[in-house]
């Protein structure tokens, strides 16, 4: 079983999905305002194409992006549609 803190993970993203945020001006909700939920699903898609080509060519890593940064970013495309999401069913 592992022992990390779970916490610590979301914790570090949420640090990174704030500081994105007020970088970009809140782009990702703009774009699903703009361009409807495809628009989350085509960057969560890009992510997982990238995930798929890191995992069959490790050198890719080498170019700057690792597994793990391309990891940590579909789970904060996955967060930020759920909180668009539940942002709208709120309204």
């Amino acid at each position: 079983m592992m022992t990390d803190n779970f916490k610590s993970y979301t914790d570090k993203l949420s640090d990174i999905l704030e500081k994105k945020n007020e970088a970009y001006g809140n782009s990702f909700d703009k774009s699903l305002d703009d361009l409807g939920l495809i628009a989350g699903v085509t960057r969560i898609y890009d992510k997982q194409n990238r995930l798929i080509n890191l995992v069959k060519n490790p050198k890719i890593d080498d170019l700057g992006e690792s597994l793990t940064d391309t990891l940590t970013d579909l789970a904060g495309y996955a967060i930020l549609m759920v909180r668009y999401l539940d942002a709208r069913r709120n309204r």
